[in-house]
C-alpha cells in the first residue's frame, strides 16, 4: 500500500516510491499491478501503468497493470 501524507503531495515523493517500484519490477523481470484510487490513477499512468478496470467493476478503484 502506498499513500502520500497530504503535506507532501506534489512533491515527488510517491513517483520516488512508485519509480523505485518499478526499478525493483523490471531487475526482477515481472511485470507489476496496483489497484489505485480514481484519484491516484495518473500517477501510476506517468509510470506506465495503463487502466485495465472493468467498466462494470467498482467505480472508486483503477485496476492498472504495467509490462
Amino acid at each position: 500500500m502506498l499513500g502520500t501524507h497530504p503535506d507532501y503531495r506534489c512533491r515527488g515523493a510517491a513517483s520516488m516510491l512508485v519509480r523505485w517500484g518499478c526499478e525493483v519490477a523490471d531487475r526482477e523481470g515481472v511485470g507489476a499491478y496496483v489497484d489505485a484510487s480514481k484519484d491516484g490513477a495518473p500517477l501510476y499512468a506517468k509510470h506506465g501503468f495503463v487502466d485495465r478496470s472493468d467498466p462494470a467493476g467498482p467505480s472508486g478503484v483503477a485496476s492498472m497493470a504495467r509490462g
